[in-house]
């Protein structure tokens, strides 16, 4: 989740201290600290709490990213951040592909058709 997502269904249940963590498999040091997340579904007025960890390059500098799960193993904050970096190491690059990603939903999901590689020339 990025900073500007979902910002009139969420609501900050609690952020923790940020700690100077060195992430493997990137060969990173980043900021991390724990979160906890109500993100509400406005129709149906339900919400989940999903946790995670904030992620900063630097700490005077704003959040970067919100790495969440709704998966409880996954607490360590280490951890998390190592799962998500290992796909999109760099941050704004994460951000590209996601909306690159909902612009081809944007397009194939009135067709209810995929793009397919069998039919390009």
């Amino acid at each position: 989740m990025w900073p500007w997502q979902f910002t009139t269904c969420r609501k900050i249940k609690k952020i923790g201290s940020f700690d100077l963590e060195h992430i493997q498999g990137i060969n990173k040091y980043l900021y991390l600290a724990k979160i906890e997340v109500d993100l509400l579904q406005p129709s149906t007025n339900q919400s989940i709490t999903l946790q995670g960890c904030a992620v900063k390059i630097d700490l005077k500098e704003k959040i970067r990213v919100v790495i969440l799960s709704s998966d409880q193993s996954l607490v360590n904050l280490n951890k998390l951040a190592q799962i998500y970096l290992s796909h999109w190491p760099n941050l704004e690059e994460g951000f590209q592909d996601f909306s690159r990603r909902v612009e081809v939903f944007t397009y194939t999901d009135s067709t209810q058709n995929f793009f397919s590689t069998e039919i390009l020339v």
